[in-house]
């Protein structure tokens, strides 16, 4: 089952992925309130939420890159990308590299609520959470304490 999940995670977000880079903006630019580590509590991808994949996977933000984290059978894989935020946006925006070919971009939005974030992702950016656009990914992150 956590095979499946990191399959259909990483699938996902090939799938949605452009080819850009997502390295430009400053640091200072960056929304604070997303460094830190965020484990996956729920996922969807074209609407069909993934059963299992809870806990199977973490994104580890820092103010230079995001580290992508997943829980499979032959135990964790883990792979370094890009991201850049724009909290000034509304909704405010995400971009982030896929986990196995940085050059490729996912477009997103993201909202935090407390201790959790939600993040929706597709080939073009969703303008908003209600949305359902075709191709998109949610996910719902509680941050690790």
């Amino acid at each position: 089952m956590r095979d499946t999940c990191f399959l259909a995670l990483t699938l996902s977000v090939l799938l949605l992925a452009r080819t850009s880079t997502a390295g430009d903006a400053k640091p200072e630019e960056m929304s604070k309130d997303l460094l830190g580590t965020w484990t996956v509590v729920e996922g969807e991808i074209n609407g069909k939420k993934l059963p299992g994949a809870a806990g199977t996977m973490r994104l580890i933000f820092t103010k230079d890159k995001v580290i992508w984290q997943f829980d499979t059978s032959d135990g964790e894989k883990a792979f370094d990308g890009t991201y850049k935020a724009d909290p000034k946006k509304s909704p405010k925006e995400i971009d982030l590299s896929q986990p196995v070919n940085a050059k490729k971009v996912a477009l997103g939005i993201y909202k935090i609520e407390g201790d959790r974030l939600t993040i929706c992702m597709g080939a073009q950016r969703p303008k908003n959470f209600e949305d359902m656009v075709l191709s998109r990914l949610i996910f719902t992150r509680k941050k690790s304490k």
